[in-house]
């Protein structure tokens, strides 16, 4: 924490961060989260002073329904947590194997019943403290475990549906966080969540490579898919956007291409790289997706399978199209400015060359190599000006 801190600080060009959230690992086990860890031998309330004082709201990782069976939590309360109909613990992990989740010896992990009084109470207390400690950000993870089928198990008070259970646990949480602190979901329920988060998970965790189980295939998917939800239901958040230049497997392009679909999107814009240990051209890449305000793309093709994912920003006599080959072939693709729903006398500049483009029997033409991606400007001036030190620049009536 520190380190970091201290590193943002001493950087030239500090990006404009507004929250610092800690992850899982700052409490000595999971379901005793007001308790600290070794990690944090001043409190969290000391830790959120110092992100504070740095310039940055506090953000803190919950895991609002588990319980590790080595917790004291469960030691102590064993009634609190759901049970099924063969009063066995509901036990969504197992964790017999190394290695072991963020560290943590516990072989099994339970969900709370917050059916049961004191466990409701005892979360309550957890997220009202973490809040007066300053706390406004707030990353409730896991939470689809809390939608156990009321059918299935045993609670301490019966008698409603999972939702009905789920969303009065919302309730209890927004209150006790309060309407100025930013709650971001994540493997969550989407419908229950409405009215709650600000900020809700889409898809699966991105890794540092193309392959493999943390490749960003799902999150391309969720994201195209969930777009309908972005700034209505929630603000959507495809996971950390990956800029360091080293222990990475992206490549240049990939990096390039997955940062820019964070920005085009609208959604939140994360990392969790340390910024002030990476290349140059790294930290202006996440200097140039800053958001300047809630924006939203349109998808022209989204009712159809394609291998490339297209997004469109139109405001005034300006516009944005973003072109991302999900595939591992090269793309090569016309597109009509109707199907864009751009005027047809609009001129389209490549950030790629910094030229205008020439249109075939008015049509653009595009090539994209496996994994990269073309980002466009369309204006109805014959001369632009591209700015790439900031991407929301290019559609001010200025630029």
């Amino acid at each position: 924490l520190t380190e970091y801190l201290n590193g943002l600080a001493g950087m030239e060009k500090r990006p404009d961060i507004k929250y610092f959230q800690l992850d899982v690992g700052y409490c000595t086990s999971i379901g005793d989260w007001l308790e600290p860890s070794e990690r944090f031998p001043k409190g969290l309330k000391a830790a959120f002073d110092e992100i504070r004082a740095a310039g940055f709201v506090p953000g803190i990782w919950v895991g609002a329904f588990m319980a590790g069976n080595r917790s004291r939590l469960y030691r102590e309360h064993p009634d609190w947590i759901l049970y099924d109909t063969e009063d066995k613990p509901v036990r969504p992990w197992i964790t017999d194997n190394e290695p072991k989740p963020w560290g943590y010896q516990d072989e099994e992990y339970y969900c709370l019943d917050t059916s049961h009084p004191e466990a409701m109470a005892y979360m309550k207390n957890v997220f009202e403290t973490l809040h007066s400690w300053g706390a406004e950000m707030f990353k409730t993870d896991f939470m689809l475990w809390g939608l156990q089928d009321s059918s299935r198990v045993k609670r301490h008070t019966p008698g409603k549906t999972s939702v009905e259970y789920f969303r009065e646990y919302l309730q209890v949480i927004r209150e006790a966080i309060g309407e100025e602190s930013y709650w971001l979901g994540c493997i969550a329920p989407f419908l229950p969540f409405v009215g709650y988060a600000d900020g809700m998970r889409i898809g699966g965790d991105v890794g540092s490579s193309w392959d493999g189980e943390f490749g960003p295939q799902n999150m391309m998917r969720c994201l195209v898919g969930n777009h309908f939800t972005n700034h209505h239901y929630y603000q959507t958040d495809p996971d950390a956007v990956m800029l360091r230049d080293f222990q990475i497997r992206l490549t240049e392009r990939e990096i390039h291409s997955l940062a820019l679909l964070a920005a085009i999107s609208g959604s939140c814009i994360y990392t969790s790289d340390p910024l002030h240990r990476i290349a140059e051209e790294r930290a202006a890449l996440f200097r140039f997706i800053e958001p300047d305000k809630r924006r939203k793309p349109s998808l022209p093709f989204l009712a159809e399978e394609r291998p490339e994912i297209v997004m469109v920003h139109k405001e005034g006599a300006k516009g944005l199209l973003f072109i991302l080959n999900k595939t591992e072939d090269y793309l090569r693709e016309t597109y009509s400015p109707e199907e864009l729903d751009f005027d047809p006398s609009w001129n389209i500049f490549s950030f790629q060359t910094g030229e205008r483009e020439a249109l075939w029997k008015k049509q653009l033409v595009v090539s994209i190599p496996p994994h990269g991606c073309r980002l466009f400007l369309l204006s109805a001036d014959k001369q632009v000006t591209l700015d790439y030190e900031r991407l929301w620049n290019n559609l001010k009536a200025d630029i």
